[in-house]
């Protein structure tokens, strides 16, 4: 699994970190939140088909763990608060609670 710029990044954490991989992510300022995107090899993939499990590890240094979330889609952790909505994609209706959430605010 390695972590990948996407359109909408907007910081490189640890990018002159050598002992770090470079992790591109989308900083929110009004959220106070980051976001990230992984991709995953072949050997990955199949090994998500088979056991439909992912594993995380989070360093916490110590500190009280801060909330985590994990979607397979953007539109699931991305709100555009510019127009107080999730920006849509071609998405199902299963979905819509987390439009909704968006648009008042509460992702």
């Amino acid at each position: 699994m390695k972590a990948i710029e996407f359109e909408g990044h907007n910081v490189k954490i640890a990018e002159d970190q050598p002992e770090y991989e470079t992790l591109p992510a989308l900083f929110n300022k009004q959220e106070g939140s980051m976001t990230f995107c992984f991709e995953l090899d072949e050997q990955e993939i199949e090994q998500v088909k088979k056991t439909g499990k992912i594993w995380i590890k989070k360093l916490t240094f110590g500190k009280a763990m801060q909330p985590i979330a994990g979607t397979v889609l953007k539109e699931h952790l991305i709100c555009d608060y510019r127009i107080g909505r999730k920006v849509k994609a071609n998405i199902s209706a299963d979905h819509e609670p987390f439009f909704n959430r968006c648009r008042n605010n509460r992702v």
